[in-house]
């Protein structure tokens, strides 16, 4: 088991920055209004192989089946070529990542905890090539769900909650807020209530769901 809050990428193990990292779900029609979450891991800086080394690894844009509750977990097990998937690492450039299997638990109001392995292309040296193991174990802050709201939408509020609900409990959350992006469109942000769990973390089954 690797230590919280840790990122591997073949036998170096660097530290996550919580404070700078995030994961969030998003409901929007530019996907379908399926429930996608977007998942950014940044690492505190450090010296190796001869230069400086920042690894950030990102999954945007990825859709996960969670239980209503969250409380089970979920597996995602993508392919390099799926176009609508937006998930990699960066050290000195981006590179996409394949055999992807992420595990989300949800531990509280404030954390979900995340486990991810993949196969990862660094191109850095010799040894730190290509078709490298990366692994994470961490607690993540979670900024809740943010739905894209229909513009023609006479209730907002019901709008968004109405696309929620088809994906997780609403109880699970307060609000939403109503906001105005950059863009001009308005969000829904819905952030989560302390969740309490019927049986501690490490009881908790994470279903893994079957390739297609």
């Amino acid at each position: 088991m690797l230590d919280l809050n840790t990122l591997v990428i073949h036998q170096k193990t660097f530290e996550i920055d919580v404070e700078r990292s995030s994961i969030r779900g998003v409901i929007s029609d530019d996907h379908a209004h399926r429930l996608s979450w977007s998942i950014d891991l940044f690492c505190k800086p450090e010296q190796f192989r001869g230069g400086l080394w920042e690894p950030h690894a990102y999954a945007h844009n990825v859709p996960l089946a969670l239980p209503r509750q969250i409380v089970g977990g979920a597996t995602l097990l993508s392919q390099v070529d799926d176009p609508s998937l937006e998930i990699g690492l960066h050290v000195s450039r981006r590179y996409p990542s394949v055999n992807n299997e992420l595990i989300i638990l949800a531990l509280n109001g404030e954390y979900l905890e995340l486990n991810w392995e993949a196969t990862v292309d660094v191109n850095w040296d010799e040894i730190y090539n290509s078709r490298l193991l990366m692994a994470v174990h961490a607690r993540i802050p979670w900024a809740g769900i943010q739905v894209v709201v229909d513009q023609n939408a006479e209730d907002k509020k019901a709008f968004a909650e109405g696309w929620l609900q088809r994906y997780l409990d609403l109880d699970l959350f307060k609000g939403p807020n109503i906001l105005s992006s950059i863009t001009g469109q308005q969000v829904a942000l819905f952030k989560p209530r302390d969740l309490k769990l019927a049986c501690p973390p490490e009881q908790v089954l994470c279903p893994r769901i079957p390739e297609l």
